[in-house]
Order: structure tokens, then C-alpha cells, then sequence
């Protein structure tokens, strides 16, 4: 709410891709102590953090800005692309080579995060902006749906161009593989 709030009041048709980008980290900066102030006030929901993921589309560019493990991804042509990188203990021993992409897939620390909204006075946010090309899906979601429906199934699923159903139909095969976690699912298309 506080981010929906945040952007729909700054929001401006012509802003530069800086402001764009300011605007999205004063809104999860705000978030954060919304989250981190309400934990504090609560004894027992001390430590209480979430994860995010955001983004602004503006003439073929997509600004995303996230912090834990909810992802953002593009799929064209039947071929899928992460574009944001999870903030989690598998990613980092992923990407110290450490462990196999297999491997990371079932490792029993998959739902460790690194980075969440909430758990300290200050958040560190990642951004990316990217070129939407004609025909590109924006796929924002949950580890609710990352972790139970593989790129494959994903793009399977969103084959027929159907986009008004990619929601649903994604949080539909989630929940039949197992949906141990919320699943939240944004399709943005051009």
C-alpha cells in the first residue's frame, strides 16, 4: 500500500529515467520503515521483513526496482529471462560457483533470503531498467511461484498469447505443485 501510495503520488507522464529511479527507492524506503516501525512497536514480530518487486512502464522501458527473492522476468518468443537477481544464501553460493543451478533448484536453504523489506532501519534495493521490445511479457511474482513452477512449465503456460488468463493460470499450476507459499503473479504486456 505505502508503495502504490508512494509512486501514485510522484508519478509524472515525462519524468527522466533518474527520477524514475528516485522515485521507486523513496517508495520501498518508505515501505521498509513502514514495516521495520510496525515490527518494532510489536514484540513478537520483531524481525518480521518481506520481499519486493516493482516496476514502472513507460514508453518501451521498464524501470524494476526489488529486494528479496520476488522476481521479475521477460518472456518473448517462448523464451524466458530473469532480470532480477534473488537475494538469498543459494543465489550467493550460485554465483560463487559454489553449487550447480541443480543444485541451488532443491537446496534445503532455498527460502533464506539476504535482503528483505522490514528487518532493518535501512534496505538495500536493487534496480534495473530494461528495453521492452514488441511482443514482451513482464512477469512479476513471488518465490510463491518461482519456486513451485519451473521457466519451462512458465512459458508452456503462456504459449497461447492468451495474456488477459497468464495470472490466474500461473497461480492455478502453483497451487497443484505444491503452492507452500503465497503466490502473487503481475503480467504486464505491451
Amino acid at each position: 500500500k505505502v508503495i502504490s501510495e508512494k509512486i501514485n503520488a510522484s508519478y509524472r507522464e515525462k519524468m527522466r529515467d533518474s527520477s524514475s529511479h528516485n522515485m521507486l527507492d523513496s517508495a520501498l524506503t518508505a515501505a521498509n520503515i513502514e514495516v521495520y516501525d510496525f515490527a518494532e512497536a510489536q514484540p513478537d514480530l520483531k524481525g518480521m521483513g518481506t520481499t519486493v518487486v516493482c516496476a514502472i512502464v513507460r514508453d518501451n522501458q521498464a524501470y524494476i526496482a526489488h529486494v528479496g527473492d520476488s522476481r521479475a522476468y521477460i518472456i518473448n518468443n517462448g523464451e524466458i529471462s530473469q532480470v532480477t537477481t534473488d537475494h538469498s544464501m543459494v543465489q550467493d553460493l550460485l554465483s560463487r560457483g559454489k553449487i550447480t543451478t541443480e543444485e541451488a533448484e532443491h537446496h534445503p536453504n532455498k527460502n533464506i533470503i539476504t535482503r528483505a523489506v522490514g528487518v532493518d532501519k535501512s534496505i538495500d534495493i536493487d534496480f534495473s531498467q530494461i528495453d521492452l521490445k514488441d511482443d514482451d511479457v513482464l512477469l512479476l511474482c513471488t518465490d510463491g511461484l518461482s519456486n513451485y513452477v519451473s521457466n519451462d512449465e512458465m512459458i508452456e503456460i503462456m504459449s497461447d498469447g492468451k495474456q488477459y488468463a497468464f495470472a490466474d493460470r500461473l497461480v492455478t499450476k502453483a497451487n497443484r505443485n505444491g503452492g507452500g507459499d503465497n503466490v502473487t503473479v503481475v503480467i504486464i504486456s505491451k
